[in-house]
């Protein structure tokens, strides 16, 4: 999975935005980043960080692009990815089980950053992902989100969004909007928030409610994800 121009351009803007010196929550310095998927950052995307950031030396360049992990680091965020294939470290966690449950890696309350570029729409099991994401952020958590729209990327997952989405899960559990945007990426929806209380994720019931796409193959027999990606899905 790759970060490319523009939700690099709309995680830098949130991030230089909520951390810094000047804002209550501080520098990213120390903060625990959880990463959704063992993130590359792409070649268009190294471009313009060298560009509008800095000079990209002694990171490691593979075939996907440069490590994720290893940028987040060197800002000076302690950094955790989860992605059933395990790589770049990337810790086998089923998202589509209660982190909750069985949080034999600590991650329960302890992200004060969770990055999804790209993993939400690939997970069977949507209110668990969203409420998985919930119980591992801190109250004071931002999240990060650019995720497929409707209409887009035919084949590609089976859960597509739309800026409603987002509108109505921020309402649903109180968090703060920080940024909703379909200007990033024709294709994408760029969209930023912070949790606010731990009073509990919504209900199952009223997540049930809320306008998620669910998209089935266009002309082909099944998506292009469980192609891919079969040992990460169920019978």
């Amino acid at each position: 999975m790759g970060i490319r121009t523009h939700a690099i351009t709309f995680i830098h803007n949130i991030l230089d935005a909520q951390f810094t010196s000047r804002t209550p929550y501080g520098s990213l310095e120390g903060k625990h980043m959880i990463e959704m998927g063992n993130m590359y950052i792409r070649k268009d995307a190294i471009e313009w960080i060298e560009r509008n950031k800095f000079r990209l030396d002694g990171f490691s360049q593979i075939d996907n692009g440069m490590i994720a992990k290893e940028y987040w680091t060197a800002l000076g965020c302690k950094h955790t990815s989860i992605d059933l294939n395990m790589k770049e470290g990337a810790l086998p966690i089923d998202l589509r089980q209660s982190i909750k449950n069985n949080d034999v890696n600590r991650l329960v309350d302890s992200a004060d950053i969770i990055i999804d570029s790209g993993t939400s729409e690939h997970v069977e099991y949507q209110y668990m992902n969203w409420k998985n994401l919930y119980d591992i952020a801190k109250v004071g958590a931002v999240f990060i989100h650019c995720l497929p729209k409707i209409g887009h990327y035919p084949n590609h997952c089976e859960y597509k969004y739309d800026i409603e989405f987002f509108v109505q899960l921020a309402r649903e559990n109180d968090y703060q909007i920080l940024e909703l945007s379909n200007s990033y990426s024709s294709a994408e929806i760029c969209a930023a928030y912070r949790k606010t209380n731990n009073k509990g994720f919504m209900s199952e019931n009223t997540f049930s409610k809320l306008p998620l796409h669910i998209c089935k193959p266009e002309g082909k027999p099944e998506l292009n994800d469980r192609v891919l990606y079969p040992w990460a899905y169920g019978k």
